[in-house]
């Protein structure tokens, strides 16, 4: 009776735990989009906060799997070898493949070459700073006429580089035109270098 309580209490929590990383998960895309700074909060927590919050769940969560897991192993054990003899073997071998598969995928972040937008070089040992003219203080709350001055540059060029449509009004903010017009706060940095460095 007391596994089954465990049991009980640890698959409550994980499932309490994976909705409230979903729940945050939604507040990092919507409520605190990319390039919302330190401007906006949501319960006196910024993005970066919420980040925090985020990151905290998904490691408790990985936790109550694991004691699941544990709890059930010769559940699984059992299912995995099965009863027909025959078999047995290729159940192994195939489960075996597939956990392999699941560490590895899981583990690539690791083992693969970071790079940093803004940056030359793929390696920590070759980086250099590109100069971007003052874009890195530019925000998804920034409105394009506010980005364009930011970065020295004429709106109409932000506007073109960034291919948006000429009538759009230089008070838009970057954050709602990012989602309308499927670009990224890199692309914007990315657009104000372009113009620079054919400028000089």
């Amino acid at each position: 009776m007391a596994k089954e309580l465990l049991n009980y209490l640890v698959d409550a929590a994980a499932f309490v735990v994976f909705v409230l990383l979903i729940s945050t998960g939604f507040v990092l895309e919507e409520a605190l989009p990319r390039g919302s700074g330190g401007k906006a909060v949501l319960w006196g927590l910024g993005r970066h906060d919420w980040g925090e919050v985020h990151f905290v769940l998904a490691l408790i969560l990985i936790l109550l799997i694991a004691v699941h897991l544990l709890l059930h192993w010769r559940w699984i054990i059992c299912v995995t070898k099965g009863h027909d003899c025959k078999n047995r073997c290729w159940r192994t071998v195939l489960a075996s493949v597939i956990l392999a598969a699941v560490a590895a995928l899981a583990a690539a972040p690791f083992f693969s070459p970071v790079v940093l937008t803004g940056e030359r070089g793929d390696h920590y040992g070759q980086r250099q700073k590109v100069e971007l003219y003052g874009s890195e203080d530019i925000r998804g709350s920034s409105s394009l006429a506010e980005a364009a001055q930011l970065a020295g540059i004429p709106e109409g060029d932000l506007i073109r580089e960034l291919n948006l449509p000429p009538g759009v009004s230089s008070q838009e903010r970057l954050g709602r035109l990012r989602r309308e017009y499927n670009f990224s706060m890199t692309d914007v940095r990315e657009a104000v270098r372009r113009y620079r460095a054919r400028e000089e």
